[in-house]
């Protein structure tokens, strides 16, 4: 008799898949008030060997220099990829990995306290939670943080 080995995350998958057409089939955005023009200029900043240059354009523009409405986490993360010259469609795909990553963290977490079947239908809820949709599109730390608050959880 041959034993069945099932893996519960290979049932998460079809979320990182559908995490990863959000950015795909979202338009381009050129805005630059937008949270990725900021976050990718920040990370030029990084790579140029500082965090924020003069008057802070990118994250305000006000007098007082510094603001630091971005926080540097998502920038760091993001300056070896701006380094090797990797578009910014490309770097889109950040969010939707870190909230995939959040989704199997989560899963793992649950599974210290119920059983599988409900371990699995909650990761399905925070996968299926529309609101984190809108933040997947475009480069922005809500992913990040996502995935860091359920790691420090399950921590």
């Amino acid at each position: 008799m041959t034993r069945r080995f099932f893996r519960p995350e290979l049932a998460l998958l079809p979320f990182l898949l559908i995490f990863l057409a959000v950015p795909l089939l979202a338009p381009s955005n050129d805005n630059l008030f937008d949270d990725q023009a900021g976050y990718v200029g920040l990370a030029h900043y990084l790579v140029a060997g500082h965090y924020l240059s003069g008057r802070d354009d990118l994250v305000g523009g006000g007098p007082a220099y510094p603001n630091l409405w971005f926080g540097p986490g998502l920038p760091l993360l993001l300056a070896p990829f701006v380094a090797l010259n990797v578009p910014v469609s490309a770097l889109r795909l950040l969010g939707p990995v870190f909230l995939f990553g959040a989704v199997l963290l989560f899963f793992h977490l649950l599974r210290l306290v119920v059983p599988l079947r409900p371990a699995l239908l909650g990761a399905a809820a925070l996968g299926l939670f529309v609101p984190l949709y809108t933040v997947i599109a475009y480069l922005h730390s809500e992913a990040l943080a996502v995935l860091l608050v359920v790691g420090a959880a399950y921590g």
